[in-house]
């Protein structure tokens, strides 16, 4: 078995790995190529060892996603017409009608409350994306650490270590791919995509591109061959 930081051997396992960023990956990351990244990131293609692993889980915290306490759903709706901005519109509004002008009013009160469910409807499509996402990561993931394949929680990635995945293994941080082919990924949760995308491990110079659209990235997602017989090599 190779590494990417791994690829497959002779049988049909897809095993590659990938390179965890541990925070969004920095556009200078997806210029270098596989040496360079794992020089910028401080790490080697048989991984971190455990003693270095502990310090960076010490520095960087838990791979988990943070979320504020839930507020029910008619105080968030409710809050977006108390805002500085709504009030203002609401006091415009009833200055238009004092002042003889009740159409102006109407049409002032009408656009804060079209404002105010819009801002509550991206707010709550926000909300269900993370929830989503919460549900899509995967509790385990196979690292290289110690130069031995071992399986860790996914809260427990940090910065550097070499991921191992395989077909249909759900990506559980953000990676820069060292080695694959014929690699796909589906992160349709994130990106909207609806077909997986295809990547690589080449440096990429484009600039301007999300995590989700630069090939030799991995953000949480699926991964999966492109085709039945590919291998990662």
């Amino acid at each position: 078995m190779g590494r990417t930081i791994t690829p497959s051997s002779d049988h049909r396992t897809f095993d590659g790995p990938a390179l965890a960023a541990g925070t969004e990956p920095t556009p200078a990351l997806r210029e270098l190529d596989a040496e360079a990244a794992l020089r910028l990131l401080g790490t080697r293609r048989e991984g971190l060892t455990a003693a270095e692993a502990t310090i960076r889980q010490a520095r960087y915290g838990k791979n988990t996603i943070t979320s504020e306490p839930k507020v029910p759903v008619v105080l968030v709706f409710l809050s977006e017409f108390t805002s500085l901005m709504a009030w203002l519109l609401w006091f415009g509004g009833l200055v238009a009608f004092f002042a003889g002008e009740p159409g102006v009013g109407v049409a002032i009160w009408t656009v804060n409350v079209i404002n105010g469910i819009f801002s509550f409807w991206q707010e709550y499509r926000a909300e269900r994306a993370t929830a989503e996402l919460k549900k899509m990561l995967a509790s385990h993931a196979r690292v290289s650490r110690d130069g031995t394949e071992q399986q860790v929680l996914s809260e427990d990635l940090v910065p550097g270590d070499v991921i191992i995945l395989g077909e249909g293994d759900r990506i559980s941080a953000d990676a820069r791919i060292l080695e694959c082919s014929d690699l796909q990924a589906d992160q349709s949760t994130l990106s909207g995509e609806s077909s997986p995308l295809r990547k690589t491990r080449d440096p990429i110079q484009t600039e301007n591109l999300a995590t989700t659209d630069t090939p030799n990235l991995l953000s949480q997602g699926r991964a999966s061959p492109a085709e039945p017989d590919a291998r990662w090599s």
